[in-house]
C-alpha cells in the first residue's frame, strides 16, 4: 500500500510541476499567433503583459506598442487597440473589416489545433515512437489465439503483407468492428508460422459505464508492471484482496506457465496462461524493491523506441494529432464519463528506460494536450473568450451591421444557453448507463466491507 501511496504522489507530483510550465508555453504561443496576426493585418497593438501580478518592467517599441512583463510568469495578454469597439483612425481592431477581425480572432485557437503536430514530430524524428513490443505475453483459454494455437511469447511478424514493428499495429487491424479475417505470420523459437484468424465480436458495458464494441484475439501484450491487487485468480485460487497470497503463488511459478485470472474492462475476470520470466520478477522477493507489490506476466520488462524515418515521423505526428484532437473535442458528446482511452498517450516507456526521453515526451504530450484544450476552450461564445468575438462577427455577417451591447448581452446568453443544452441533451442516454454501473459498483464495495467486517 505504501508503494502505490508513493507512486501516486509521484504522479501527483510530475503533474503539478509539468502542467504548470505547459499551460505557460501554449498560452503564450496563443497570444502570439493574435500578435503576430494582429501585425500582419495592421491592426495596433496597446499593450503586450508577460505574466501576471505585480509589474517588474515596462518598455515600449517603435510600433507603440507597451511591453511589461510581469512577477508571475503564468501566462500573458495581448491588448488589441479597439478589441472591445472604441473606435479609432483605422488601424484599431474595430475598424478592420469582418474577415481581417475573424482572422486576428481565429488564428489563435487554429494553431492551438495544429500546435500537438510540431511539438511531437520532433520528438517522435529525434527520439522514436513509444511503442510496445509485439510479443504475447498471455493466452486467453478457447478464445481466438488459443483456438490458433499461440503462446506466451509468439512474436507479430507480419498482419495481412504489412511488417509489424509494434503491438500497435495488431490493435489497429483488430480495432474496426465489422467481422474480417486476417493472414497473420508469428515467429516462435526462431521459426515462423502462418496463421488465419477471425478476431471475435464483444458488446459491454465497461466499468466506467461506456457502452462498447470490440473484436479481439483472447491476448495479453502488456509489458510494463500488473498490480499484484489487479490479479483475481492465480494457477485458479482466489487471491482478490490478498496481495500476499497472489505474491507467493507467483513466486512459485516463476519460469513456468501459470494461469492468471484479471478483471477486464468488460467487468468479467478473464484467465490468461503466462510464463512470467525469473529475472524480471527479482523484486517480489525484496520488500524494499518498487515492484514488491507488482509483477511483469512476461520476460520483457518495458517498452521502447521505435527509430522512424522522417517520412513515418510525420505521419505518426499526424496520426496522433489527428487522435488527440477526436478525442478532446468529443470530450463533450460523452460526458458520462470522459473516455480518456482517446485523450492520452497510446503508449509510454518508463522512466527507467531513459528519464530524459520519458520527461521530454510526457512534457510534450502534456503541452499539446493542454494546446487543444485551450483551443476548444476559446472557442466557447463566453465573454471575453476567442468564440464570443467569433460569434458577433458571425451576427454582424448575418445582419450586416454591428450589435448594441444589449443585443450582444442577449445574443450571448442565447448562444451560451443554446451550447449547454445540445450538450445535455447528447449525453442524457448515456446517464443511465453511467448510473448504473456506478450503483452496482458502490453496492460491491458495501458487500466486500460488510463481508470483511463480519469476518473480522
Amino acid at each position: 500500500m505504501g508503494s502505490l501511496i508513493a507512486e501516486h504522489l509521484e504522479k501527483v507530483l510530475i503533474i503539478a510541476l509539468v502542467f504548470p510550465v505547459a499551460a505557460l508555453l501554449v498560452l503564450m504561443i496563443h497570444e502570439l499567433a493574435h500578435y503576430v496576426a494582429a501585425r500582419i493585418l495592421g491592426a495596433r497593438i496597446d499593450h503586450v503583459s508577460v505574466g501576471y501580478g505585480r509589474e517588474v518592467r515596462r518598455w515600449e517599441d517603435r510600433h507603440k506598442t507597451v511591453w511589461s512583463l510581469r512577477a508571475f510568469p503564468l501566462g500573458g495578454h495581448v491588448q488589441l487597440a479597439g478589441r472591445d469597439d472604441m473606435g479609432g483612425e483605422g488601424t484599431c481592431f474595430a475598424d478592420k473589416p469582418l474577415w481581417q477581425r475573424m482572422a486576428i480572432v481565429l488564428v489563435a485557437p487554429a494553431v492551438n489545433f495544429v500546435l500537438p503536430f510540431f511539438l511531437l514530430f520532433p520528438f517522435l524524428l529525434l527520439v522514436g515512437l513509444p511503442s510496445m513490443p509485439p510479443v504475447l505475453v498471455g493466452v486467453e483459454p478457447g478464445e481466438v489465439a488459443d483456438r490458433a494455437g499461440l503462446q506466451p511469447g509468439d512474436k507479430f511478424v507480419e498482419i495481412e503483407g504489412v511488417p509489424v514493428r509494434r503491438y500497435e499495429q495488431v490493435a489497429e487491424f483488430t480495432r474496426p468492428v465489422e467481422e474480417r479475417e486476417l493472414d497473420i505470420v508469428m515467429e516462435r523459437d526462431g521459426e515462423r508460422f502462418r496463421i488465419s484468424v477471425t478476431p471475435s465480436y464483444l458488446a459491454y458495458v465497461s466499468s466506467r459505464g461506456q457502452e462498447k464494441e470490440i473484436r479481439r484475439l483472447g491476448i495479453v501484450a502488456r509489458h510494463q508492471p500488473f498490480r499484484l491487487r489487479a490479479v483475481e485468480r492465480v494457477g485458479g485460487v482466489d487471491v482478490e484482496n490478498n496481495p500476499d497470497l497472489a505474491r507467493t503463488l507467483i513466486r512459485e511459478q516463476l519460469g513456468r506457465p501459470l494461469m492468471l485470472g484479471f478483471r477486464s474492462e468488460d467487468r468479467q475476470v478473464h484467465d490468461f496462461l503466462v510464463i512470467p520470466g525469473v529475472e524480471a520478477n527479482e523484486g517480489l522477493f525484496d520488500p524494499d524493491h518498487k515492484y514488491y507489490d507488482s509483477f511483469f506476466a512476461g520476460s520483457l520488462t518495458d517498452n521502447f523506441y521505435l527509430e522512424l524515418t522522417p517520412a513515418e515521423a510525420f505521419w505518426e505526428a499526424w496520426k496522433e494529432t489527428r487522435r488527440m484532437l477526436a478525442g478532446i473535442l468529443g470530450v463533450p458528446f460523452q460526458l458520462f464519463p470522459i473516455d480518456d482511452e482517446n485523450v492520452g498517450p497510446e503508449t509510454v516507456v518508463s522512466t527507467e528506460t531513459s528519464l530524459l526521453k520519458s520527461a521530454i515526451f510526457r512534457f510534450l504530450y502534456m503541452a499539446a494536450m493542454v494546446s487543444v484544450v485551450m483551443g476548444m476552450v476559446n472557442l466557447v461564445p463566453f465573454p471575453g473568450l476567442d468564440g464570443h468575438q467569433v460569434l458577433l462577427g458571425l451576427s454582424e455577417a448575418v445582419v450586416g451591421a454591428k450589435r448594441t451591447e444589449l443585443i450582444k448581452a442577449r445574443l450571448t446568453v442565447v448562444a451560451l444557453g443554446a451550447f449547454y443544452l445540445f450538450v445535455l441533451t447528447w449525453n442524457v442516454p448515456d446517464i443511465a448507463t453511467y448510473l448504473h454501473v456506478k450503483i452496482e459498483q458502490t453496492g460491491e464495495l458495501l458487500d466486500d466491507f460488510s463481508n470483511d467486517f463480519s469476518r473480522e
